[in-house]
């Protein structure tokens, strides 16, 4: 029987190139806004007031400030957010996949903006996505 002799270079090489290939589609994890800690990436959609007309969702911010004082300064975003799985958000109907939060005073964001939003705790305002290194 034949011995088949490859060339252990080029084997190196490719097995090299492939692990690149595969590295690149992979994203960094961010340790500081978990997904375990209802953290997801999402865009500003509106910017607004506390009396600003967004649209409907199964998650406001402006609820639970209601009543504190000075609330009426506060800016809020009304941001999608990215969704993954094949369940429904909180057992809401699919187009409920917005939030409002509150934008803390050093963050200026603007519409179209990427942010960090916490999908279910209103202590938690919005963080700037950090640009990719």
């Amino acid at each position: 029987m034949p011995v088949v002799r490859r060339n252990t270079m080029q084997t190196k090489l490719m097995s090299l190139l492939m692990l690149v290939l595969l590295g690149g589609c992979s994203t960094a994890y961010d340790t500081s806004h978990p997904y375990e800690g209802n953290w997801r990436i999402g865009q500003v959609e509106e910017v607004g007031s506390a009396t600003a007309a967004f649209p409907i969702t199964g998650f406001d911010c402006r609820r639970d400030a209601a009543g504190v004082p000075n609330s009426g300064n506060v800016r809020y975003a009304y941001v999608r957010f990215e969704f993954s799985g094949g369940t429904k958000y909180m057992n809401s109907i699919p187009k409920q996949r917005h939030v409002i939060v509150t934008i803390p005073d050093d963050l200026n964001a603007q519409e179209g903006e990427w942010v960090y939003v916490n999908i279910r705790d209103c202590s938690q305002p919005m963080a700037r996505l950090k640009p990719a290194r």
